[in-house]
């Protein structure tokens, strides 16, 4: 197993301590690079998920973040997280597995959905 990179959750860029976690997981995963780590070659996605009360909401719903408001926030981050890891995946010379094709229809579908088919934001 390796891990590809961290998704920071619950970001604050107002707030010191975001910057200082930020600073801290940077200092650690530079440290690490050239280990055996599963982590040694993982990065920071830039895309960062806001606090936001509607990601905590959409479950009691029993709905996704893109269901129950498309138009948070919170749905904005994740949209653009999910086009960040697929941009990687994309640049991946190894073939996609079943299942990760599977998820990459659906996360495409959910983009186009809110998107419009060429990704640009309405």
């Amino acid at each position: 197993m390796r891990v590809t990179g961290i998704v920071l959750c619950l970001y604050d860029a107002g707030t010191r301590l975001s910057q200082e976690v930020v600073r801290d997981l940077e200092e650690y995963l530079e440290k690490s690079r050239g280990t055996a780590a599963p982590w040694a070659k993982a990065r920071i996605f830039s895309t960062r998920i806001r606090r936001n009360v509607k990601l905590a909401e959409c479950p009691g719903f029993g709905q996704s973040i893109f269901q129950y408001a498309p138009k948070c926030p919170g749905a904005e981050d994740h949209a653009a997280l999910a086009r960040e890891v697929l941009g990687i995946r994309r640049r991946c010379s190894r073939p996609a597995s079943p299942s990760m094709r599977r998820a990459r229809r659906g996360c495409w579908r959910v983009m186009r959905r809110r998107c419009g088919p060429d990704g640009a934001a309405e």
